[in-house]
Order: C-alpha cells, then sequence, then structure tokens
C-alpha cells in the first residue's frame, strides 16, 4: 500500500510504503522542482558527461528519487507521453546498507502508482541489466533489446 504524503511545495511527493525497509524514503518531484544536484548525477550517471544535454535532461527531469539513510540510491527520470509513462533513465547506486532489490522495487512502486494515478495504462522503461528476471516476475515485458539497449514494459488494463 502507498500512501503519498504531500510536501510544502506542489512539485515534491513523499511515498511512505508498506513493506519496505523503515531506512527508505521514496520522494516524486515534479519538472518544476529544484534540479538534481550535479554530483548526485555524477555518482548515479558516471558515464554522462557533465554539461552535456543529457546531463541537464537528467537534472531537470521529473524524477523518483529513493533514499537509504539519507544517501540518494535510486532515481527514475520519467514523461508523460499520452496513456503512457516513459522511464529513459533508471539509476541504482552501489549496494549499501539497502538492498538494490529494495531499491528497485521502491522505484517500481512509486512509478505504477504515479501512472495510474496519471491515468496512464502503460511503463515502458530501460531497465538495469541485473533486473530483467525481477520485472518479469512483476508483469513487464520485454520489448526490445538491441544495440540501442533494452526497453521493457508492463501494461495495465
Amino acid at each position: 500500500m502507498l500512501l503519498l504524503v504531500r510536501s510544502g511545495m506542489a512539485s515534491v511527493v513523499d511515498i511512505k510504503a508498506s513493506g519496505l525497509p523503515s531506512a527508505l524514503q521514496v520522494r516524486v518531484f515534479g519538472a518544476d522542482a529544484q534540479p538534481m544536484p550535479s554530483s548526485e548525477i555524477a555518482r548515479l550517471f558516471p558515464h554522462v558527461p557533465p554539461f552535456s544535454p543529457r546531463f541537464d535532461r537528467l537534472a531537470r527531469s521529473s524524477r523518483v528519487v529513493v533514499t537509504c539513510d539519507a544517501r540518494i540510491v535510486g532515481l527514475a527520470v520519467y514523461l508523460r507521453a499520452d496513456a503512457e509513462l516513459r522511464v529513459p533513465e533508471l539509476a541504482l547506486a552501489a549496494p549499501g546498507e539497502c538492498a538494490r532489490r529494495d531499491v528497485l522495487h521502491a522505484l517500481l512502486d512509486a512509478l505504477e502508482a504515479a501512472c495510474l494515478a496519471g491515468g496512464c495504462r502503460r511503463i515502458v522503461l530501460t531497465p538495469p541489466a541485473t533486473a530483467h528476471a525481477m520485472l518479469r516476475r512483476r508483469g513487464y515485458d520485454l520489448i526490445s533489446e538491441g544495440c540501442a539497449g533494452t526497453w521493457m514494459e508492463k501494461s495495465f488494463r
């Protein structure tokens, strides 16, 4: 069960989810929220050159952020397009006190809730390479796999 708790700014929503470790916190930021700190983007996406258009998009996009004891351990950038929620960027930090599996479940729970709350009927995402089996168990299907990367989807009827 997800409980949405509005923060002081209209563009930030805290999510409290039962079943998650208490050290994990999930926040959803709208596109009008403060940009993500450059140091965090560089840490989560070390292959993205600073000051590139992609780096700037990561900083300013709508996003779901998972923290573990105040450290960002998961990030999913999303945008809504017609009846689908697209997640072109998803990153998990190196394992620490919180398990990567729990972080990924928290990100997916928040994205799926946002998808349904926004009236979308489908999520399309670029999954972490090590998460395909877990995503299939959650109802995601492979839609494209090639040199440009892998895409998976989950439809809600």
